[in-house]
């Protein structure tokens, strides 16, 4: 008789997720956060996603910075599609990745609502945090594989 293991990891448990409404374009609101709130937050490569019903793969653009490397900064909008169909009114996500404690949440969110344009700001909780996990998720497994495909070129082989 063979004994079977189970192993239950749950990527990202600790995270803390703002949804913020604001209509604008991205470049707008990370340049409202770097100068308003004094942060450096630059563009990435674009986030890729897979949409399952259109079968097509789309860009989201992605913030991150050096800075403050426990926070993304993901649009929910691209031309064509949103990244979580659900949430049609939020425009961006603020993802708190390592375990911060309420304390900052909550102060990001004060912040945040000085920002003229920004008309709501909420966390989410339960199953749409659970599927924002599944997003972080291939944002860090997209990086890694640029990571190691830059390696590879500095090597020259």
């Amino acid at each position: 008789m063979s004994a079977k293991i189970t192993l239950d990891i749950v990527a990202y448990s600790d995270i803390a997720v703002l949804a913020v409404c604001a209509p604008m374009r991205d470049y707008r609101f990370i340049w409202h956060i770097n100068n308003d709130l004094q942060y450096n937050f630059a563009q990435e490569p674009p986030f890729l996603w897979f949409h399952k019903k259109l079968k097509s793969e789309y860009e989201f653009a992605l913030f991150t910075s050096p800075s403050h490397d426990d926070i993304a900064i993901v649009s929910n909008r691209n031309e064509n599609v949103l990244l979580v169909p659900k949430l049609s009114t939020v425009d961006f996500f603020i993802a708190f990745t390592e375990s911060s404690s309420q304390k900052k949440v909550a102060l990001w969110e004060s912040a945040l609502k000085k920002i003229q344009g920004v008309t709501l700001i909420t966390q989410l909780q339960g199953a749409q945090l659970d599927e924002f996990s599944n997003i972080l998720s291939e944002i860090e497994a997209q990086e890694t594989e640029r990571k190691k495909e830059e390696k590879k070129e500095r090597k020259g082989f």
